[in-house]
């Protein structure tokens, strides 16, 4: 799943930039999609095409948790 997201994400992130809709990939994704009030929306866009975190790991939004439901 990981190896797909790796492929696709970078390519739409690309279309999306290609027709303006992106133009910072450092600005917080909070302030460009619908999530506000989650973990998500203080990560970049260079996080999700890093695959890297920002912010705590355990609880309700720890990935095995998320796994598992």
């Amino acid at each position: 799943m990981f190896s797909i997201t790796r492929s696709v994400l970078p390519t739409l992130v690309g279309v999306a930039m290609a027709d303006g809709l992106f133009t910072d990939l450092d600005a917080p994704l909070g302030q460009v999609l619908d999530v506000r009030r989650t973990p998500a929306e203080n990560h970049t866009l260079r996080h999700l095409l890093t695959m890297t975190r920002v912010g705590e790991t355990e609880g309700v939004w720890d990935v095995d948790e998320l796994w598992c439901r």
